[in-house]
């Protein structure tokens, strides 16, 4: 399209031309006036062509610039291979590269273009070194620790976090391993407040979240890559699970009743957060593969093992993942405070201090239980009357049992 306007300014400044020879056999005079004129403006016209080429926030442009910019572009590598060629008869070993091509902007070399990419080149190397050098390295204090699960969702959905490469480095196992040393760290931790401990705990469930989530998209199928993001959650899961279950079975009775209360309030996080997001999906998404670990442990009682019936990745039924989601988000939470009841039966000799964490413990699960208790099924609530009747025995028959009555206001408030 250009070329067209080329030629249509040429035929207009051969026209002009023409008129001015005319005009000198008119009068010499205005002839050379003319011929000064249309020199004149050939020259402004040229001079607006070359300056966009020379400066790259220049407004002027005309029809002969992209002509002008190719030409000057083909000499400039024209006279780089002729240099090329020279050096290439002294030193054979020499390689003509032109890599740096797409910097060039019009006829001047954008030095800023150039380190502006290769700055958030290295800044997405670096941001993986540092994150390696943070958990791997260095010595990752608590506090520091704390500080980076706070600032961990703000991180992720920052614009300029290169959302490409979280999945490469927050998934690696020396940052997951770091969260679940965190995660067991407020169990067996005694001189950490109640307060930072439950803070503590729901921002590792949180972030924890996040990672895994991060850019999966529950109502399509999975890709590979997500499926083996689906099986590493999954294992941590179990593991976490499995490491919580040992410090809620030792003998030591404060860590014990500690380890039961963190794991309580980290299944009840868990599954708030997933009673937020299952308004946001559909009812018939296969039940996720990760939560197969935390289904398995709160029905352990009641139900054959999901990953005995279904090893590997085997579709279960539609109606039986229905069936399961429904059971998790509406049974979950009753059945974790029973679980937590009967830790506290079990080591209700414990000092009163650890006591009063259970209290409040309680406190945090009853609050969030509302909703659940709506949708509850007969067989968890005939297991529920169960434990309230144990626990309102146990008070009256046992020396002790003074010491739990709290425990037995809670569970009234329940029923």
């Amino acid at each position: 399209m250009s070329g067209t306007h080329v030629l249509l300014h040429l035929s207009l400044l051969l026209f002009f031309w023409a008129i001015s020879d005319f005009f000198y056999t008119v009068h010499v005079s205005l002839g050379a006036v003319s011929r000064y004129c249309l020199v004149a403006a050939v020259v402004a016209y040229l001079a607006l062509s070359i300056s966009p080429l020379i400066f790259s926030n220049s407004p002027y442009n005309t029809p002969l610039t992209p002509p002008l910019r190719a030409s000057g572009i083909l000499l400039l590598y024209g006279l780089r291979t002729a240099v090329w060629s020279l050096q290439k008869r002294r030193d054979p070993s020499k390689s003509l590269t032109l890599t740096r091509l797409p910097y060039f902007e019009r006829l001047r070399f954008d030095r800023a273009h150039l380190y502006l990419l290769e700055a958030r080149k290295w800044a997405a190397d670096l941001e993986r070194y540092a994150m390696e050098w943070l958990f791997a390295k260095n010595d990752f204090s608590d506090k520091d620790m704390d500080k980076f699960l706070e600032a961990l969702p703000g991180y992720m959905s920052s614009g300029h976090t290169d959302v490409a490469q979280l999945n490469e480095y927050l998934t690696t196992d020396y940052i997951l391993e770091r969260i679940n040393e965190h995660f067991l760290m407020c169990a067996t931790l005694l001189e950490l407040s109640e307060e930072a401990s439950i803070s503590c705990v729901l921002c590792c469930v949180k972030s924890l979240q996040l990672i895994f989530q991060h850019g999966m998209k529950p109502d399509q199928t999975p890709s590979e890559a997500d499926k083996e993001k689906l099986r590493l959650q999954r294992t941590y899961n179990e593991h976490l699970i499995y490491d919580l279950e040992m410090l809620c079975v030792m003998e030591d009775p404060v860590v014990a009743l500690r380890a039961s209360c963190i794991r309580a309030l980290a299944i009840q996080g868990l599954l708030t957060l997933l009673a937020q997001t299952e308004e946001r999906t559909t009812h018939n998404q296969s039940f996720p593969m990760p939560l197969i670990p935390l289904y398995d442990f709160l029905f352990q009682d009641s139900k054959e093992p999901v990953r005995q019936r279904h090893l590997g990745d085997v579709h279960m039924p539609d109606g039986e993942e229905s069936q399961m989601w429904k059971d998790l988000l509406s049974d979950g939470p009753l059945l974790n405070l029973m679980m937590l009841a009967e830790a506290v039966h079990s080591r209700e000799r414990t000092p009163q201090s650890s006591l009063s964490f259970c209290w409040k413990m309680f406190d945090i699960l009853v609050n969030q239980l509302e909703i659940a208790l709506t949708g509850a099924s007969n067989e968890t609530w005939a297991r529920f009357t169960v434990a309230h009747d144990k626990t309102s025995e146990h008070i009256q028959k046992k020396e002790r049992g003074f010491r739990i009555v709290p425990l037995l206001d809670i569970l009234d408030v329940i029923d």
